[in-house]
């Protein structure tokens, strides 16, 4: 009777977890995640300068997420992951104060499996985009430049959005590095 019992118990708490949600997390879960009760986004935290010598950093956890469905900010490596819907975008404010071309790297990964989306970078109406390479698995990070583009100096916004995608899921992106 006792084994029946912790069976059942098990199978209950095994049903229980199936059925937690992503609208049943924490407000300290929604901190990490960028959002809001309403499901929408919280505003970007800060307007991001390039250096004097032209050189600055995107981090994921500082982005603002438009997401459609489970796109977030992870937090073991504090990536973007779960970015799985060419609608969902993150965006930052940047000011620049060295107009002229970058070249922009990502640190990211991404299961072999699961390569091949395209993915567009804009600033303004400029705008490049690149396919997503294969790192291995989902824990091997690299950095690999990922195009060029050309900013005006003043203030504007990047965005990341994927336009295909080919096998689920895009990529874990951590950082965009830009410099001259």
């Amino acid at each position: 009777m006792n084994k029946k019992f912790g069976l059942i118990f098990v199978l209950m708490a095994i049903m229980f977890m199936s059925c937690v949600s992503k609208n049943d997390t924490t407000d300290n879960d929604k901190s990490m995640m960028n959002e809001n009760e309403d499901n929408t986004v919280k505003e970007v935290k800060s307007t991001v300068t390039d250096e004097a010598d032209g050189k600055f950093t995107l981090k994921a956890a500082d982005a603002e997420l438009i997401t459609k469905k489970k796109m977030m900010i992870e937090f073991a490596n504090k990536n973007i992951g779960w970015w799985n819907n060419t609608e969902d975008q993150a965006k930052w404010k940047i000011k620049v104060t060295n107009d002229g071309e970058y070249t922009v790297k990502g640190r990211y990964s991404c299961s072999d499996e699961f390569a091949g989306a395209t993915v567009k970078i804009s600033a303004g109406d400029q705008y490049f985009e690149f396919v997503v390479k294969g790192t291995g698995d989902w824990n091997n990070y690299v950095t690999e430049e990922f195009g060029k583009i050309k900013l005006q100096k003043g203030e504007q916004e990047v965005v990341i959005q994927a336009t295909n995608i080919a096998n689920r899921f895009v990529m874990n992106l951590t950082d965009l590095i830009f410099s001259k």
